[in-house]
């Protein structure tokens, strides 16, 4: 089995533990091109999660005609669209969720505070870090706001963890999608 990202263009499944950088202007299919590639995975049985400052996301719950049924198994957390809420004090325990189920799930992060976004996603990536050991896949939308080059006050830890994802990762299982306007400090 093989993830057909677009005609002609297939990745093999050992994709899914890798690091991939989605880069363009705003409006050229940066998210459109990760959303297909997340639901290649879905439909390969590798679990993805999502961290969504935008609430862009919850439409991998609909089908094309923008509805709930056809879509692909994914659960929105918080946003507008949500299946459930989301507290910014819950990211040690969504990270819980996707290792102890092996669910898909999107985190709507968008009004979210920068220290409470900061918080949910240093103690999400602290705790996947720790505890997967299976194949899983992170997408960052709007990567530059989940690793920034220069960071406020109180974001550092959120940079650091999510870098050591990046870059460490792998062995644990994770593979890492960045979505973004400007590279993030990816190597």
């Amino acid at each position: 089995m093989k993830l057909h990202v677009a005609e002609g263009l297939t990745l093999p499944l050992e994709a899914a533990t890798q690091t991939f950088l989605v880069v363009g202007k705003r409006g050229s299919g940066k998210s459109s091109t990760a959303t297909r590639l997340a639901e290649q995975m879905i439909r390969a049985k590798i679990p993805i999660a999502v961290l969504d400052p935008v609430d862009v996301w919850w439409g991998l719950k609909a089908g094309r005609d923008g509805k709930a049924s056809g879509g692909v198994g994914i659960y929105v957390f918080g946003g507008d669209h949500a299946d459930l809420p989301l507290e910014p004090t819950a990211g040690a325990l969504m990270a819980d969720v996707l290792v102890d189920h092996r669910v898909s799930a999107v985190f709507v992060l968008r009004v979210f505070s920068n220290r409470d976004k900061a918080r949910f996603v240093a103690d999400f990536a602290e705790q996947l870090f720790k505890r997967n050991r299976e194949v899983l896949h992170l997408f960052a939308e709007e990567a530059h706001e989940l690793m920034p080059q220069q960071p406020y006050r109180g974001e550092e830890e959120m940079l650091g963890r999510m870098l050591r994802l990046q870059k460490l990762g792998r062995p644990s299982g994770i593979g890492l999608s960045c979505i973004t306007q400007r590279p993030p400090p990816c190597t």
